[in-house]
């Protein structure tokens, strides 16, 4: 009786707290996200945010959802956008392959190495290598291609090659030394970023002002 009492408590206790239902990038809620929430979770113990990843279109109309985060310039109708994060693009690679045979002075020697790309962002090589005038020599379309960014990150850190990656998603990488970037040059996509939407045609509730409120400070404070 008393375990059946406790049950019954927990089942109550869980029927209050407030779900918010949120959806991102599977690279961004496993390498930004994830790791953040857990401080969420204990400043807001009555809110339980229920993450699902997806790289299909928004509707919120359709779907059941509170807030996404979505990539792109900021210019979407129906929602409100809040700009998160800067997106900068930076070829990534391991130690080892930085200083491997041949080993790569500058951007033209990418032209011998192997480019990890995803399959989410096809244009983020060509970005870059344009801006490092490279883009004559160095095919951007060659090497190997991955379902997400994620995957080209881990196998960059296998090193299996260099990633174009967007350095706030790997700066737990380069602090920690599994990767480098080892070129000075980087590219800003400037308003084409990472944004908080939600749905303009109805109130944000409580819960979802909280966590919005949160998520913007996280961006300012530790992106």
């Amino acid at each position: 009786m008393d375990d059946l009492r406790e049950a019954t408590r927990r089942l109550g206790k869980r029927a209050r707290r407030k779900q918010l239902k949120v959806r991102a990038y599977t690279t961004f809620a496993m390498r930004w996200l994830i790791p953040r929430l857990s401080s969420f979770h204990a400043a807001h113990p009555g809110i339980e945010v229920l993450l699902t990843a997806s790289l299909d279109p928004v509707d919120f109309r359709k779907e059941d959802i509170d807030g996404a985060i979505r990539l792109g310039d900021g210019k979407w109708s129906g929602v409100n956008t809040y700009r998160l994060v800067s997106n900068i693009l930076v070829p990534v690679c391991s130690p080892g392959v930085a200083a491997g045979n041949p080993k790569v002075k500058k951007p033209a020697d990418l032209r011998h190495q192997t480019l990890l790309h995803s399959i989410a962002r096809p244009d983020d090589w060509a970005h870059w290598l344009k801006a490092a005038r490279a883009d004559a020599q160095v095919d951007a379309r060659s090497g190997m291609t991955f379902q997400s960014s994620a995957m080209a990150y881990a196998a960059a850190v296998e090193g299996q090659g260099f990633a174009i990656a967007q350095r706030f998603l790997v700066a737990g990488d380069l602090e920690a030394g599994r990767l480098v970037a080892p070129f000075r040059q980087s590219v800003d996509m400037g308003d084409f970023t990472y944004y908080l939407l939600t749905p303009a045609d109805r109130n944000e509730s409580a819960s979802m002002s909280v966590f919005r409120e949160w998520l913007l400070a996280q961006c300012e404070t530790r992106s």
